[in-house]
């Protein structure tokens, strides 16, 4: 049960990242847990609706775990005029997964 309830911390911790788009015809931001959905909704929608030959399982798992890491790293936009915040995007982010695998070794295909 303690282990349900980190992940779940680890959830709630996602829908907190705020990203820079605002969310559809509301006054805030998005948040990475709803962009992560709808990613994951848009590319079942295509694969399905285009008759596409790909794999939908691995289209929404990765559209649900892409951006997972800026629980800890943070969102970094990908215009950002902050060059140090652009320049350690990719360790920040490497650090976040390493964090993630530690902390729910269970679960070893959230990192792969």
């Amino acid at each position: 049960m303690e282990k349900l309830l980190n992940f779940l911390d680890l959830l709630h911790q996602f829908q907190r990242v705020q990203r820079t788009i605002f969310a559809n015809g509301e006054d805030r931001l998005e948040n990475d847990a709803e962009h992560s959905y709808q990613l994951a909704m848009l590319g079942w929608y295509i694969i399905e609706s285009g008759k596409l030959s790909y794999d939908v399982d691995k289209v929404v798992r990765y559209a649900l775990v892409h951006d997972l890491v800026e629980t800890y790293a943070g969102d970094t936009y990908f215009y950002t005029k902050d060059g140090k915040k652009r320049e350690s995007k990719q360790a920040r982010e490497h650090e976040a997964m390493l964090r993630i695998k530690k902390e729910f070794p269970e679960f070893p295909e959230l990192v792969e």
